[in-house]
């Protein structure tokens, strides 16, 4: 779903667990929390305060390396040097 709020332009507040951090950058790209009430207070500001330049520089990172189209090349690419 973050990817996917990421290629939407939509601004992503979540814990840091799992694949997360690999796709935002705290405060360039979305926000991560440390805790419920962190969370809180980041949905509570950009309700307040959209940030523009965070949703586009999460759509850029996405359209730059979350796409089919680079995960395809990717694999390509693996199979192809373990040939």
């Amino acid at each position: 779903m973050i990817l996917e709020a990421c290629s939407a332009g939509v601004p992503v507040v979540a814990f840091p667990t799992g694949g997360i951090p690999e796709v935002i950058d705290h405060g360039r790209t979305g926000f991560l929390a440390e805790s419920v009430g962190d969370m809180a207070m980041l949905a509570l500001t950009l309700l307040s305060n959209p940030r523009a330049g965070i949703t586009e520089a999460a759509h850029a990172r996405w359209s730059n390396e979350f796409t089919l189209e680079r995960y395809r090349l990717q694999t390509l690419k693996a199979l192809t040097q373990s040939i």
